[in-house]
């Protein structure tokens, strides 16, 4: 055999005779998706043997067009027979392929076949005897009924169990089922026979549809049957944007061509092969025995319809194996599928009882223990605490109580404390912090706070707003200013955390946990690097603009230990003496425009800038900082304004 390709489509078989003709070296020769049309050629001998006719035949429902002619050895027109659009039940021979009857051959004859396509061609031919046609065509015909026999049984069995259970992996499956089915009805010619003989012409338009609404259900189904959400988040969110590309695919495909319909119905289902492939493996290595059965039958499906994909984009020969491989693939992994969800429903009901077994065991255990232990209860929790939680008393408390809340946490700390117990001793060190504590505790209250707990010579308040906070901040550095007895560093953030209580059946505290938490206890230690007393995060700063004659300036944006998301602090000043607050406010623009020049990495005018600044404004420790840092600032690595903070 022998091709010739007619990139215009339009050459007769006069003209085709002078082209070039190229020697077919594959059994299914593959032309990839393209809408030239191809010519092949090949030569017949008579068999004088031979008492019977033949059938030549295009095994393909690829092509919209496929023109037959049979040539003397002289090289006059013996036969023709021309199929534009023709539907299958109207050709000569009646079927989902294209056949064309050889008969009489008694001499030498050339046979010339053009086919054209919109979408992929593949041009297997055969010469099958007259008399042996029937038998093998009967054969071919049992394994398609006996494929989609199988394939509708599949999916009737899945609708039951999932009309039985309601589980949605059932579902999704169906659909998945269905539209697989209707794809290989569409690239097998069988869907012919379920259009009406005026859509011949469209039903190429029809095959992408159902590959990109197959690979949709695809990837729900393997979304909830892998358990994804829970187990992989980052491939759960994969599948879902796979899934919407081929959604936004389907409503695309109106406004292109056939052949643009074409590649994207072979493309774009391989970036839903893959993601699926991937989520599949990754749960097989942690042990995720549904995953195994998935994989083991998706395999089958894969290897085929990657196989088909590959040919009919011409990046492979194709062969028996690309051109039915799908088939049986499809056949086994409908089947496997179909176990392996039995095992997986198995398995969630098996782990489900006994979790619902080792549930009511453990609340057994807790309801007798916290009896037991209710007497013996730690006694001094906040009321507002409580309140918070939703308990009437602390008798009402249970272990593991807990509840989400946004609030607002300051941490309070004596500078200094170790050498102040050294010299006041235990007992002296013993009194002064409960006068000291007891003198801070109305302050935190009147604010709408409250005390969560001591740590030594600190303390955790937490305020339901911003506001209260540094409001009990400022009046707070006023008192200790007033008294003159120590100094303090006080850290205020405000975001999410879980509000509950932790220990054991026995002993419980209530607590606080959480980022926010974390990161205001950070806050607070930082004050020493700055000199300063009040700092607050950029979540307290843009919540308090209703203070009256609120006093702050940004600090500086640090990216603490263990945290990727930066951190811009304020420093509070309406606690500071009226002198000291009235001579920064006065320079506060040379101020900021050192820092600008800092954070955009100029260093060298930064440092100028911060100089002159600290000859106008005595004792700012901040500026002075500032200094000390770009004396050892290394300039060539890499800046983005953002500060490393070692702690």
């Amino acid at each position: 055999m022998e091709y010739c390709v007619d990139e215009s489509g339009t050459k007769t078989l006069e003209e085709i005779k002078n082209c070039n003709f190229i020697p077919v070296r594959a059994y299914y020769p593959a032309f990839g998706i393209t809408t030239n049309a191809v010519w092949v050629r090949f030569r017949i001998l008579p068999d004088p043997k031979a008492t019977t006719s033949w059938y030549f035949e295009l095994a393909s429902s690829l092509p919209r067009s496929v023109h037959f002619y049979r040539l003397h050895q002289d090289g006059t027109l013996a036969d023709k027979l021309i199929y534009d659009e023709v539907p299958p039940r109207l050709r000569l021979i009646p079927h989902h392929y294209f056949l064309f009857p050889i008969q009489n051959v008694t001499e030498p004859e050339s046979i010339y076949m053009r086919a054209q396509s919109v979408g992929g061609l593949n041009m297997p031919v055969f010469i099958w005897n007259a008399r042996s046609f029937p038998m093998r065509d009967m054969l071919r015909t049992g394994f398609f009924a006996m494929f989609f026999g199988l394939m509708f049984a599949m999916a009737l069995y899945n609708l039951l169990l999932f009309m039985s259970i309601r589980d949605r992996s059932y579902l999704y499956y169906v659909f998945y089922i269905l539209f697989v089915t209707e794809y290989f009805a569409f690239i097998s010619g069988h869907a012919a026979y379920l259009v009406p003989d005026s859509w011949t012409g469209k039903t190429p338009a029809l095959g992408p549809v159902v590959a990109l609404a197959a690979t949709i259900f695809a990837l729900i189904f393997s979304r909830k049957f892998l358990l994804l959400p829970e187990k992989r988040p980052r491939l759960a969110m994969a599948a879902n944007v796979v899934a919407l590309i081929h959604l936004l695919g389907l409503i695309a495909l109106p406004f292109l061509t056939i052949p643009q319909m074409a590649q994207i119905g072979n493309g774009m289902p391989v970036l839903g092969i893959i993601v699926i492939l991937v989520a599949a493996i990754s749960l097989v290595r942690d042990g995720f025995k549904p995953a195994k059965y998935f994989l083991t039958a998706w395999s089958f499906l894969m290897i085929g319809v990657l196989l088909f994909i590959v040919q009919n984009l011409n990046f492979i020969p194709a062969g028996f194996i690309t051109q039915y491989g799908q088939f049986f693939g499809a056949a086994f992994e409908a089947i496997l599928l179909s176990l392996a969800l039995g095992y997986r429903i198995n398995s969630l009901r098996q782990s489900e009882q006994e979790a619902r077994r080792d549930l009511s065991q453990e609340q057994a255990r807790a309801l007798a223990e916290q009896t037991a232990a209710a007497e013996s209860f730690a006694r001094f929790v906040p009321g507002e605490f409580l309140e918070y939680l939703g308990k009437k008393n602390i008798m009402s408390i249970s272990h593991g109580d807990a509840v989400r809340k946004q609030m607002a946490v300051l941490f309070l700390d004596i500078r200094g404390f170790t050498e102040m117990s050294e010299r006041l001793g235990s007992e002296g060190t013993f009194s002064f912090l409960n006068e000291f504590h007891g003198g801070l505790e109305p302050i935190i209250q009147k604010h709408d706070g409250f005390i969560d707990k001591f740590i030594g010579d600190a303390i955790m308040a937490l305020f339901p707003a911003p506001t209260g906070a540094v409001q009990a901040a400022i009046e707070m550095q006023n008192w200790v200013a007033y008294t003159g007895k120590a100094r303090v560093g006080i850290g205020i953030h405000f975001g999410e955390l879980m509000l509950g209580t932790i220990g054991s059946p026995h002993r419980l505290e209530t607590t606080v946990i959480g980022d926010t938490v974390n990161l205001a206890s950070r806050i607070e230690s930082i004050n020493k690097q700055y000199g300063t007393e009040i700092i607050v995060s950029d979540s307290v700063y843009k919540l308090i603009q209703e203070i009256p004659q609120l006093a702050a300036r940004e600090v500086d944006a640090i990216r603490v230990r263990g945290k990727k998301q930066p951190v811009v602090l304020y420093e509070i000043m309406n606690g500071l003496s009226p002198d000291v607050l009235a001579s920064r406010e006065k320079h506060i623009s040379s101020y900021m425009g050192a820092l600008l020049s800092y954070r955009a990495g100029d260093f060298a005018a930064a440092k100028t800038q911060f100089s002159e600044h600290m000859q106008n404004v005595n004792g700012d420790s901040v500026a002075e900082m500032y200094l000390k840092r770009l004396d050892r600032i290394n300039e060539s690595a890499p800046w983005d304004g953002i500060w490393e903070a070692e702690h």
